[in-house]
This record gives structure tokens, C-alpha cells and sequence, in this order.
């Protein structure tokens, strides 16, 4: 198997690519076309966990990938002082419990990168996102809930301030996947 810094995404091993901002765009490279989703207004979290705007797509890598890259940046907000969400990751329905995260802050305010590289291998480990074969769609997705009422980070694709006022503004989150040989 593969030791992970070998997949470091270069022009060597990079088999294609996909990647642009989270607005219904279609994007067409060697293994079909794909449509990013189409996000046109923040994401409010609660405290059950639920798929992250602009996360979701289904995804097949061409022949001779051994991993895939999957990336998804959004811009996040406060709502209390103190605000926290957990995050998961999921391939088709499995959760890649290896991917658990948490983003926490005082008053935190920034764009954000989740990432993960899955790999085709002779064994699969749902824990860290191993399958044996990819050779039709994956649902790939961030899912995400708010630690409590009075801890949320409730607000996705949403700044806090703008331009030296409170004014909120919409940013479209991005994807980028790429394959890897």
C-alpha cells in the first residue's frame, strides 16, 4: 500500500480534476460531467447533524486512480461567543470516522477547509475511507450539527462582518477533487 505523502496532488499524478465554486456549474473531464451543487444562501446548524450546503457530490475517478482527493472550503461564522460544530465525513452512506472533526472559536469568522484523501486499496477500512474499487458514483459529504443551542456555530456560507460594519455577507463554498495515479 501506498504510504500517504506519495499522494501529494502534483502535475506527475494527477489524473484529472474537478474543482470551482459551489454554483450549479458543470464541469466536464475524462470521467464524465459533473454539476456542483448549486448553494445560493448561508446554512443555519442545529443540533442534529445534517449534510453541509455545497458538500454533496456524487463522484466517479477514471481508470488507474489509487486516491482521491476531495476538498470542500466554506466560510463559517459565530452566532454565540463561543461557538462549536462537529463534523463527519461520508463515502456512499459509510462514515469515514477517521475524518471527525470539531471547529471551535471565540467569536470565530473564517473560511474553512475540510479535505481527505480516499484510497483504493486491496482492503477495504471504512474508518479511514479505503475501498477496494471505485469504478461507479460515490456520494461524497461533510455532515455537520452545532455543539448546543448556546455553543452554535450555526452559520455556513455567511460572514459575520463586512466592510467595517455588521452587514452579513454570502460566500459560495468551493469544491476541488482530484484523482491521483
Amino acid at each position: 500500500m501506498a504510504k500517504l505523502s506519495s499522494f501529494k496532488a502534483s502535475g506527475n499524478n494527477i489524473l484529472e480534476q474537478v474543482s470551482g465554486i459551489c454554483d450549479g456549474s458543470e464541469i466536464t473531464v475524462s470521467s464524465g460531467t459533473y454539476t456542483l451543487p448549486n448553494v445560493t444562501s448561508s446554512q443555519t446548524l442545529s443540533t442534529s447533524y445534517a449534510d453541509a450546503s455545497g458538500s454533496p457530490i456524487t463522484y466517479t475517478p477514471p481508470s488507474g486512480t489509487v486516491a482521491v482527493l476531495y476538498e470542500f472550503q466554506f466560510q463559517f461564522s459565530w452566532s454565540n461567543a463561543h461557538c462549536i460544530s462537529h463534523w463527519k465525513l461520508y463515502i456512499d452512506g459509510t462514515e469515514v470516522t477517521d475524518a471527525r472533526n470539531s471547529l471551535s472559536g471565540y467569536y470565530a469568522e473564517n473560511q474553512f477547509m475540510l479535505r481527505w484523501i480516499f484510497r483504493i486499496g486491496s482492503s477495504a477500512d471504512a474508518a479511514k475511507g479505503i475501498v477496494t474499487s471505485w469504478d461507479s458514483g460515490k456520494i461524497l459529504k461533510w455532515q455537520a450539527r452545532e455543539y448546543g443551542t448556546s455553543n452554535g456555530l450555526d452559520r455556513l456560507h455567511l460572514t459575520q462582518y463586512w466592510d467595517g460594519g455588521g452587514t452579513d455577507e454570502f460566500s459560495h463554498p468551493m469544491l476541488n477533487i482530484v484523482a491521483l495515479k
